[in-house]
């Protein structure tokens, strides 16, 4: 997705992750990139973002960040933590 400005400002600043169920749907979505209305996503629907890296010197960097467990042991037993996932090119 990109960024675009909405007259509800509401919708014009990052909704962090999917454990804030209430801003989440703020970020940019994939959706509005494929032409996709919010009301055809269904739970079984995840669009794969596709990008050619063609030089050698081109780079792509996924970050994968996740709470430590063991740094909480009495609140992280049992518990599944969100992992952030961005892809930059």
């Amino acid at each position: 997705g990109s960024w675009t400005h909405r007259d509800d400002p509401l919708r014009n600043r990052a909704g962090g992750c999917i454990n804030h169920k209430t801003t989440f749907l703020q970020n940019p979505q994939a959706f509005d990139a494929l032409g996709l209305h919010w009301s055809e996503f269904n739970a079984y629907f995840c669009p794969q973002y596709v990008f050619d890296v063609r030089k050698v010197e081109d780079e792509v960097l996924i970050c994968l960040q996740q709470k430590e467990r063991r740094a909480t042991p009495k609140e992280g037993k049992g518990e599944n933590l969100a992992i952030g996932f961005d892809i930059h090119r």
